[in-house]
């Protein structure tokens, strides 16, 4: 054994409680920076001496050769990683399409004094006092005068559903150019921690810095099974009304991509059911109602290039012959009624939806920051235990350098 063997372990304690110290000064920099995870210097005690060997030397028992910081590692929980990413993609999907649900909602406007119910009825009644007063042109131009406001009405939820569309396809374009720039800034990242653990390094800082990005991306587009941790070349196609991953195509509820894709769906379908509701509409009134002019019998609504219109003959209208039974039959109310039922339906569900997965998410990111993140107190107090540590070891190296100091200058001095 050396004769500096306690100075060599002194000095190790040092080295080991300074590393141990400025990792606790760097957790309680960052005690405020968004993503951070705390970390931690693992202390491992060094083999003992001597080891088995047919040569040891034979003394009283082995001695310990002190401690080294073996690691720093990031005290972070990876299963609440992937639920938190799950949930803030699920809690994503169902809060941008319950915004997107609101506005197209909004636009029927249902129950108000200017919705297409209200229209309708008023419509209804004009062909109820029509039917009592059949040869009054004062009634007659009622009925003209509110059926231009309906078609009017269904004209212009044609066009507000057309402009939400087109609004949809802007969103999505915007949303996976965002997310195909984190992709770019998380492909950029992993090189360069690659490059890093090549040489034996652990770039905790650069690790934070991606389970940041990949949690920003989960609220885009489902992550669990992209792998992202490693790859260096994702990248998003949204094509054919479909968003693909490097070819493959990605259709969970999960993320804002998706909710844009299903509610650009849903909307499609609202503007096509609008669309045969109002050919429907002027069907069946067309049947229910006879309009003659000087010039014969017309059509008093057409529906031509997706719009409603009252025809420009109703103004030299002669006679208006309804047949009341066929009235009395109208069905399209009750089909406006269902299809705005079943809209309220879909908000109601993606409002509590909404909710109900932002409080799971709430939870799961409560407890992963309980694991995570920097505790002052705690910090502090491993800086004080820290801080005796180095002292006590300083005080052991001065305690070794007087004993060499001892044998090498004042042993064998005497006679001389």
């Amino acid at each position: 054994m050396s004769t500096f063997h306690g100075l060599e372990m002194a000095k190790r304690a040092l080295a080991a409680q300074q590393a141990a110290l400025y990792t606790t000064g760097h957790n309680i920099s960052n005690a405020n920076t968004d993503g951070y995870t705390r970390q931690r210097v693992n202390l491992e005690t060094l083999p003992a001496y001597p080891a088995a060997s047919r040569n040891a030397p034979k003394i009283a028992g082995q001695l310990g050769q002190g401690v080294e910081a073996a690691s720093v590692e990031r005290i972070r929980d990876s299963f609440l990683d992937s639920q938190y990413r799950t949930e803030n993609g699920t809690a994503n999907y169902w809060e941008t399409k319950s915004n997107a649900l609101r506005q197209i909602e909004g636009i029927f406007n249902e129950p108000s004094d200017s919705g297409l119910a209200t229209v309708m009825n008023k419509f209804w009644q004009s062909l109820q006092d029509l039917s009592v007063n059949p040869d009054n042109a004062g009634v007659q131009a009622v009925v003209v005068e509110r059926g231009e406001t309906v078609a009017e009405t269904f004209n212009h939820l044609i066009k507000n559903l057309n402009g939400i569309q087109s609004n949809l396809e802007k969103e999505i374009d915007g949303a996976v150019k965002e997310a195909n720039a984190l992709l770019n800034h998380l492909s950029t990242l992993n090189t360069k921690i690659k490059e890093l653990e090549f040489t034996g390094q652990t770039p905790n800082d650069l690790y934070d810095n991606r389970d940041k990005l990949i949690d920003e991306l989960s609220g885009f587009i489902d992550v669990k099974a992209l792998g992202l941790e490693n790859s260096e070349s994702i990248n998003i196609v949204y094509e054919d009304n479909e968003i693909k991953v490097n070819g493959n195509t990605i259709d969970e509820k999960s993320g804002s991509i998706q909710a844009l894709l299903d509610t650009y769906q849903d909307n499609n379908d609202y503007l096509q059911e609008v669309k045969d509701l109002a050919s429907s509409f002027a069907n069946e009134f067309n049947d229910i109602i006879q309009v003659e002019t000087g010039e014969g019998s017309i059509n008093f609504f057409e529906f031509n290039n997706d719009e409603l219109q009252v025809s420009d003959e109703t103004s030299n209208v002669s006679a208006f012959i309804l047949n009341r039974d066929k009235l009395n039959q109208f069905k399209t109310f009750n089909q406006y009624e269902q299809f705005i039922g079943r809209i309220g339906i879909d908000t109601q569900e993606a409002n509590r939806m909404t909710e109900y997965t932002n409080t799971l998410k709430t939870q799961i990111e409560n407890q992963r920051m309980s694991i995570s993140s920097v505790s002052l107190d705690e910090e502090m107090t491993n800086m004080i235990k820290f801080q005796h540590a180095y002292n006590a070891a300083a005080r052991s190296m001065t305690a070794m350098d007087e004993m060499l100091d001892r044998i090498i200058n004042n042993m064998g001095i005497v006679g001389r």
